[in-house]
């Protein structure tokens, strides 16, 4: 590998490392048995909740599924909702460490995928700057971590932190086996990975999907046949899956959480049941569209990373977590803007382009630096710092398809 190759990817392992080291020191500071009550600020709950708990009940011949028998049995812990089980094959390997030792792992594993990521973006599409200044790659990366949606997710040790990242590498990887990979991993949170395999059969990625499909289903089957049995028949099992569904819609609407997708919006907005279907399957249309029209045009292309990171983001429901899927995004609007500032007419001005992407730039980066629980300070709820969130991004959604529209008309003269 060149020197100038090479450098990136140093940094980028160091700033893995420093990320390793900083939520690590954070979260093993305050971690709780895994049996205690969660309300501590970096409780690692997510990952108790979703991996280490579920898991342990599953090998103990319970159903962690059947949410109400779940939490008699584990009172302190939250509802086991909705994963693609294929990730216990990992969540087995980790039970056999000690759980301070597995949350340790856990969050090497959570932090490399952020600043994996955030290297491969920015040697994707700001490849003069990783070049000449590779350095910047570890407070981009630290900055992508430690801002709200890479915070909530990492310092949870929630699945989204992998499934996210998983979901964004589509637009940096080509062959079969790396968009298969990209989407087993992102599958995991069905809400992430399934527009991000829809979006991979538009490209044309049918390989890729089957594969990924067919690794999580040798996964998953083995798990569901023994949960089948456990349930006493396949409409037991399917009932089971009704309820929590059911108790995953309660814990939606019942809990002030950071949701960004249309629907969720529109809703919190007032609209009627009937606009918010409309409303959501509409932005949801306009974005999907949006990325199989760039990925098909314009490969790896900034429309591409961005039409795919908002799909995901709002087409079902997702916290603010998810918009870690954007980075790529941001980083070819980054190259964007900075080459069109650069171009100017010969009036001198900026073209109209340059000033809607650098609005939509501002829109997608401000849930980065909305540090939302700063809003009581200003006589408001935090819940409006996350309603403020979802307009901005849905926002993003309206602008996107303008700013290519142009740049296909600036192609065309």
């Amino acid at each position: 590998m060149q020197e100038p190759a090479r450098r990136p990817i140093l940094w980028g392992a160091a700033a893995w490392l420093l990320l390793w080291a900083i939520v690590a020191g954070m979260v093993l500071r305050n971690l709780a048995s895994p049996t205690d009550a969660v309300g501590l600020r970096y409780d690692y709950a997510d990952f108790r909740d979703t991996t280490w708990t579920p898991l342990q009940d599953f090998l103990r011949g319970q159903l962690p599924w059947e949410t109400a028998d779940y939490q008699l049995r584990h009172p302190n812990a939250q509802p086991f909702l909705l994963y693609v089980p294929h990730y216990f094959a990992l969540g087995f390997l980790l039970l056999m460490l000690p759980y301070p030792a597995a949350v340790g792992l856990w969050i090497g594993l959570t932090t490399a995928s952020v600043a994996m990521l955030v290297t491969a973006s920015m040697w994707r599409w700001l490849p003069g700057v990783a070049r000449r200044a590779p350095w910047v790659v570890l407070p981009l990366s630290c900055f992508f971590a430690l801002t709200p949606p890479g915070k909530y997710g990492l310092f949870t040790g929630n699945w989204v932190t992998v499934c996210a990242p998983a979901a964004a590498a589509l637009v940096l990887v080509r062959r079969p086996w790396s968009v298969a990979g990209a989407l087993f991993l992102s599958v995991v949170k069905p809400q992430v990975g399934v527009p991000a395999s829809l979006m991979a059969l538009g490209w044309g990625r049918w390989k890729g999907v089957l594969m990924a499909a067919g690794a999580s289903l040798l996964l998953v089957l083995p798990v569901m046949g023994v949960a089948v049995r456990r349930a006493g028949g396949v409409g037991p099992f399917i009932d089971m899956l009704g309820r929590n569904l059911q108790a995953a819609d309660q814990e939606l609407s019942s809990n002030a959480l950071p949701q960004v997708d249309t629907a969720h919006l529109l809703g919190q907005l007032g609209a009627p049941g009937p606009l918010v279907l409309a409303g959501g399957l509409v932005v949801a249309l306009a974005v999907g569209l949006l990325g199989l029209w760039a990925g098909r045009r314009a490969p790896g292309s900034a429309g591409q990373a961005l039409g795919l990171g908002l799909f995901v983001l709002l087409a079902l429901p997702n916290l603010l977590y998810t918009a870690l899927v954007l980075v790529p995004a941001i980083a070819g609007l980054v190259a964007e803007v900075g080459a069109g500032l650069r171009d100017r007419g010969s009036d001198g001005r900026w073209r109209a382009p340059v000033v809607l992407r650098l609005l939509l730039l501002g829109l997608l980066l401000f849930p980065f630096v909305n540090f939302y629980r700063l809003f009581p300070l200003l006589g408001y709820s935090v819940a409006v710092g996350y309603l403020v969130n979802a307009i901005c991004l849905n926002l993003a959604a309206l602008v996107a398809p303008l700013t290519l529209r142009l740049r296909c008309g600036e192609a065309e003269r």
